[in-house]
């Protein structure tokens, strides 16, 4: 194993954190979610890098064991340095009967799914169709680990929010106090997220100026092998930055989702500075994102009495919605634009001086690039095999719909259909059934901002991403899984 320069931060970090408690550790988990491209340790026999997140879930484990052998679980209250545990037996039940039912569902399927899956290799039930890939079976046992580790994720997030239950304010919709005051419960659990990714958006600024002035770019946050950084990610003239990501789209899948819980703090500044990194990565999935969680956020502030955080989401969805409109501008500038007019323009041009010329060219290439990305997506390559992936995908699953193909048997480009062909729809059933009971208790119990998050990260993974290796999605349900039941009282 080699530990890498980045790697020996984490490391130290997580000694400290481990001795100040599982709280600490859970910190440090969210911190460092923001950095999927940073290897803690490299296992060069696997060439496998272990991410910072990965580190800090494995110490926040061993110390939950520890600290439940040696029976000091609930020895003292909250902020003394020991963890209050689950607050009743009915919260350890239903905790305990979601994970079962999660992991019983992709083991059965990774099982039962082995022999048709050579069989489906070989050429049989029709062959894979295009653009669905076909996993070796060491990489099918790698999405199924990555599977049961989400699921530890999850209840890590659970455990650490039903601790923080004591700051939770009853009575959340009769004031706008009460409004107020339930920001500081997200603040207290997802405050490291915050700022871990105020940490991916000065690197990716890092990067622009690096790649503008010329500079070799430092990729102290990207050396892991297993998820390796798309170098020389470009929109026309434009880079696209990726920062602690392997890629653009990855990026802005986390950004996007962090602008609008962003909406917490309050801080038009800190909202404004997120909002323009996600429109940084200038890819599909940002426009799509900041279009999508935009939409979320001014539908959702209904559910928010009047008061200084219903301003907060307003400003956010406002924002959001603002930027995906700037992206997505050049491009439906261009669809509406008659090619007539168009070809006029073009025979203007050389009448003017070389230095206009440049200029008028760059601008075409930044508005050619936008549109690609943007409305005339579906008619690229691309958009092409995404089409074809997403037909393929359902295809395959209509042939084994309860139990799908076995977890981690084929990847298609999107989580929707990826997990209907690998889990049946007893696994999208468990999946996107929890989720959105998850999103549903937020939106009812007082917390709307990470109901909204989750909601646009599901939106955003079920059109874009196909991979469960991302925590967000897990953390956000674990969080509203552990809110209080008390929490919402209507007068």
């Amino acid at each position: 194993m080699v530990v890498t320069p980045a790697g020996l931060f984490f490391l130290l970090a997580g000694v400290v954190l481990f001795w100040r408690g599982s709280r600490a550790i859970f910190a440090g988990l969210l911190f460092g979610a923001a950095f999927p491209s940073t290897a803690v340790v490299i296992v060069q026999r696997f060439d496998y890098g272990v991410q910072p997140y990965q580190w800090f879930a494995a110490l926040y484990l061993l110390r939950a064991v520890g600290e439940w052998l040696w029976g000091r679980v609930r020895a003292r209250p909250q902020g003394t340095g020991k963890h209050p545990g689950l607050a009743t037996d009915g919260d350890r039940r239903r905790l305990a009967w979601l994970v079962a039912a999660w992991v019983a569902t992709v083991t059965l399927g990774w099982e039962l799914g082995a022999g048709p899956a050579r069989a489906l290799s070989e050429g049989g039930a029709g062959g894979v169709p295009r653009g669905v890939e076909l996993l070796d079976p060491g990489k099918r046992l790698f999405h199924l680990l990555y599977l049961y580790a989400m699921v530890l994720v999850a209840a890590v997030a659970y455990r650490e929010t039903r601790a923080c239950a004591g700051l939770w304010p009853r009575g959340f919709g009769v004031s706008s106090d009460g409004a107020r005051r339930a920001g500081v419960l997200v603040r207290a659990v997802a405050g490291p997220w915050l700022w871990g990714a105020v940490a991916a958006a000065a690197w990716g600024g890092i990067q622009l100026v690096s790649h503008y002035l010329g500079w070799g770019y430092p990729r102290l946050f990207n050396d892991n092998p297993t998820f390796a950084m798309v170098a020389g990610a470009m929109a026309g003239p434009l880079k696209q930055v990726n920062s602690t990501f392997p890629e653009p789209s990855m990026y802005a899948m986390f950004m996007v989702p962090t602008a609008l819980l962003s909406a917490a703090w309050a801080n038009p500044w800190l909202t404004a500075a997120l909002v323009v990194s996600a429109m940084a990565s200038f890819s599909t999935t940002g426009m799509l994102g900041l279009g999508v969680g935009g939409v979320l956020a001014l539908a959702g502030s209904a559910l928010v009495p009047p008061s200084r955080p219903r301003r907060a989401i307003l400003w956010t969805g406002t924002a959001m919605v603002g930027a995906a409109l700037l992206l997505a501008a050049p491009g439906l500038t261009a669809a509406v634009t008659p090619q007539a007019a168009g070809g006029e323009r073009q025979a203007l041009a050389p009448r003017q001086g070389p230095a206009y010329r440049q200029h008028r060219s760059v601008g075409r290439e930044i508005v050619d690039a936008l549109a690609r990305k943007g409305v005339q997506k579906g008619s690229t390559d691309s958009g092409e095999e995404r089409k074809s992936a997403l037909f393929g995908g359902l295809k395959l699953w209509l042939q084994r719909p309860l139990l799908g193909w076995g977890a981690g048997t084929l990847r298609t480009k999107d989580l929707a259909s990826n997990t209907l062909a690998n889990l049946g729809i007893a696994g999208f059933a468990i999946l996107y059934g929890s989720m959105a009971w998850a999103a549903w208790r937020g939106l009812t119990r007082g917390a709307p901002i990470l109901a909204l998050t989750l909601l646009t990260v599901v939106l955003l993974q079920s059109a874009a991403v196909p991979d469960f290796v991302f925590p967000y999605m897990w953390l956000l349900t674990g969080m509203l899984w552990g809110l209080p039941e008390e929490a919402w009282v209507r007068a």
